[in-house]
């Protein structure tokens, strides 16, 4: 789990991020900044593939925050490793003298704005989402402390 907050000028200015983040525009780049990213990014004998972005349509009911926003993406590792007796995998297939893994991970990222400030919070999965009930509850923390003082 981790959290971020970008604090802008003005309230508007962070509603009118944050929308422009949700629009299909803002899909578009960041699915785009996506692909970029998984293409060669990992080293040595790893590769990430069906990267997949989506945003949530009925993100988290949390209580007193108004308009949560959350987007998920999902993708599979794929690392290679010479055939041994090391390490276990959810997912191993072996061939020959290579042991290849496929490791499903989702991320999920739900957010809101209050007054001038963005919060994000980022959980991730392996082999499904992220708990939801532990989603709802930092949420609802990270909610708290944002509206605790006003900036």
């Amino acid at each position: 789990m981790r959290s971020d907050v970008e604090v802008w000028p003005t309230a508007g200015a962070a509603a009118r991020n944050a929308s422009a983040e949700q629009s299909s525009r803002g899909r578009v780049c960041t699915e785009h900044l996506l692909e970029r990213a998984a293409i060669g990014t990992m080293t040595g004998r790893a590769r990430i593939r069906d990267v997949r972005f989506t945003l949530l349509p009925r993100p988290l009911s949390v209580s007193g925050v108004s308009d949560v926003h959350a987007a998920r993406v999902s993708m599979t590792i794929i690392t290679e490793a010479p055939r041994g007796r090391h390490g276990t995998s959810p997912v191993v297939l072996q061939a020959g003298n290579v042991r290849r893994a496929h490791v499903p991970l989702v991320l999920e990222t739900l957010g809101f704005v209050a007054g001038p400030a963005e919060v994000s919070l980022t959980a991730t999965g392996v082999n499904g989402p992220p708990s939801a009930a532990t989603e709802r509850r930092l949420l609802a923390l990270l909610y708290r402390r944002a509206t605790a003082r006003e900036l």
